[in-house]
């Protein structure tokens, strides 16, 4: 078994998800199914890597038809005023995982910053492709902003979080609210973003590598999500971020990447284009680390920084 540039930190965990796939039924290359089934079976083993998180309140609400669940945490930052708040979109290629799955991670970010956690329930492909999911986002941080007066949290101290697909939809989300809407985020914070849907064919050297996400997992997901899109059209900006030519206005961007990641490409040129337009940008690439690292082996030392690094990021930027 191939781990192409993984630091030897990640493997074992690597190692381990590597069997629970091997252990399963083998699937199509398109069986979005089974590809749920997988990812299931691998949060829940992970879910045990990371531990439980105290002191956390859940609380779902509903944003219309959209489900919204709240993670409060016991010691909240701000207490005398209205709170900034954090807007989460989970991941899963935009074809798999919950909100549910997100449990502890979420409660870890409210805990470590003190500021309540909002994680949207969006509709998945290919049952319901672009602009499903995008459109979810979209009402679900209009809802904050309607209701922040009830919630007690600041509309203009709202930060925008998601690792994967669901920083991927962070992003789009940014463009969109740049063109549409009067109050914007006051940061963004990009795990790992799944923002082109061109990055689909596998790269030399990757060829035997067993990777937490493929080239052909990327190429199932883009395909469903963009199942309704004529394909001879470029698709649109708020589904595919990294199709955007103009990138000023967007709020200051937190933008963090493995080396052993497929994205890594993909998203440093996005961050570059981001300070190109002007927009300040804080970009952090972990050495060996691949897809997922940061809950793969949430203790480890790189780990550890990173999750520091980004609660930073995100308590300096909504409390000012």
């Amino acid at each position: 078994m191939k781990f192409r540039g993984v630091d030897p930190a990640f493997i074992p965990a690597l190692a381990r998800l590597a069997m629970i796939q091997r252990g399963a039924p083998s699937t199509g290359p398109d069986d979005i199914p089974a590809l749920r089934n997988r990812a299931a079976g691998m949060a829940t083993w992970l879910s045990l890597q990371f531990g439980q998180v105290p002191g956390i309140t859940i609380t779902d609400h509903h944003a219309g038809e959209v489900r919204v669940r709240e993670y409060t945490p016991e010691n909240m930052r701000v207490q005398d005023a209205q709170s900034p708040a954090i807007l989460h979109i989970h991941g899963g290629g935009m074809i798999m995982s919950t909100v549910e799955a997100y449990d502890q991670r979420c409660s870890a970010y409210a805990k470590a910053t003190g500021f309540p956690v909002y994680s949207v329930d969006y509709r998945l492909a290919p049952e319901h492709p672009y602009p499903a999911a995008i459109d979810d986002c979209f009402h679900a941080f209009q809802w904050l902003v309607d209701n922040s007066e009830s919630l007690n949290i600041n509309p203009r101290h709202i930060a925008l979080l998601g690792n994967s697909a669901g920083s991927g939809l962070a992003a789009a989300l940014s463009l969109r609210l740049r063109d549409t809407n009067s109050i914007q985020p006051r940061c963004q914070v990009l795990i790992y973003p799944m923002l082109d849907h061109r990055t689909i064919t596998v790269k030399p050297g990757w060829e035997k590598t067993w990777l937490y996400w493929s080239f052909q997992d990327n190429r199932t997901a883009w395909t469903a999500y963009l199942g309704n899109l004529p394909t001879h059209e470029k698709p649109p900006i708020y589904a595919v971020p990294a199709l955007a030519i103009d990138l000023g206005g967007l709020p200051d961007t937190y933008i963090c990447v493995g080396t052993a990641d497929i994205f890594l490409d993909e998203d440093l040129e996005f961050a570059q284009r981001l300070q190109a337009a002007g927009v300040n940008t804080v970009v952090e690439v972990i050495e060996g680390a691949p897809h997922n690292f940061d809950y793969l082996t949430p203790h480890c030392p790189q780990s550890r920084k990173s999750w520091r690094s980004r609660f930073h990021y995100l308590v300096s930027h909504l409390r000012d």
